[in-house]
């Protein structure tokens, strides 16, 4: 026998939930015996519930198949049950060839004539499957594989991604701010996007109002984006407007005086900056965004950074 079990092949094939612990498993074996050059005939287990019985149940079936041929008798082809009390298979029934089934249709069900205008017309409204909403995602919109793998793992998220894009054309954008802060809040709340309360439109109206420069892309994924879960019914422009979070672009005046009064009040900083330390243009970008209350636009501040600090 443990000759046999060296030589044994089994395919087990488990099913169930193992998060609860439960599991379901159909082992199929067969033996070849030592000068043998093919395998057995194979026999099914059924339904084994434990990695315990599945061990039981297949030495069970090694002791049984050995002693059947050293007997000269035939092992038929048949699913098996396991007795866990008395360690051994049960016959259940026999394994039916394919001609067994005996095909037949069915008299009382009238055939079904489909059309090719109605079979056409049922492909027209199908959903996109997700290989063509890959091909969509990463050769017209310039997403990368990884992306469009993200966005089309799950049929939600990618229907929620295409309502998005219907108002909004920056296609990274969105796939950024839902694989990024939406997914957080879906993890965070353990609930699915089919339950993220932020309609998709108004998360094509944030990008717009960070490519259109009326809100720094740092406030609105710090701030507004909170607010927005917060006041999910409520558009995120007036969000914005409510909490003075829109930039001003046109002071710029009002802006070279506060970058001036932040020059003067860091003396030591301002002397490195001036002297190639490039590094502390995010000290001053932070300092200018708490005086600015994060309202300053970071591309307009940059630029004037670079133009006041040359002639500072």
């Amino acid at each position: 026998v443990s000759e046999i079990r060296k030589l044994l092949r089994y395919l087990d094939i488990c099913d169930g939930n193992m998060e609860e612990g439960s599991m379901r498993c159909d082992v199929n074996i067969s033996i070849m015996p030592i000068g043998s050059k093919e395998f057995g005939q194979r026999v099914e287990i059924k339904n084994l519930n434990s990695i315990r019985n599945v061990q039981r149940s297949i030495d069970f079936e090694i002791i049984r198949h050995a002693e059947l041929l050293e007997k000269k008798s035939t092992i038929h082809p048949e699913t098996r049950t396991f007795d866990a009390p008395s360690g051994s298979t049960i016959g259940m029934r026999t394994k039916e060839a394919a001609h067994d089934y005996r095909y037949f249709p069915e008299p009382d069900l009238n055939p079904l004539i489909l059309s090719n205008d109605f079979i056409d017309e049922m492909k027209s409204i199908m959903p996109a499957l997700p290989n063509e909403l890959f091909n969509k995602y990463t050769s017209k919109f310039g997403l990368s594989d990884y992306d469009a793998n993200n966005l089309t793992e799950l049929k939600e998220i990618a229907n929620y991604f295409e309502k998005v894009i219907e108002h909004t054309n920056n296609y990274k954008a969105a796939t950024n701010w839902i694989m990024g802060s939406v997914k957080s809040i879906l993890n965070q709340q353990a609930i699915s996007i089919d339950e993220f309360q932020i309609p998709p439109k108004y998360i094509a109206d944030l990008i717009i109002m960070i490519d259109e420069n009326k809100i720094s892309h740092s406030l609105a994924s710090q701030k507004l984006f909170n607010e927005m879960i917060l006041n999910p019914s409520i558009e995120p422009l007036t969000l914005a407007k409510n909490n003075n979070w829109i930039s001003n672009n046109q002071d710029e005046g009002e802006l070279e005086l506060i970058i001036k009064n932040i020059f003067n009040s860091n003396p030591s900083e301002t002397d490195r900056f001036k002297n190639g330390e490039k590094k502390l243009i995010g000290f001053f970008m932070g300092q200018i965004m708490k005086e600015t209350k994060g309202t300053a636009n970071p591309k307009t501040v940059s630029q004037l950074l670079n133009q006041i600090i040359k002639d500072f």
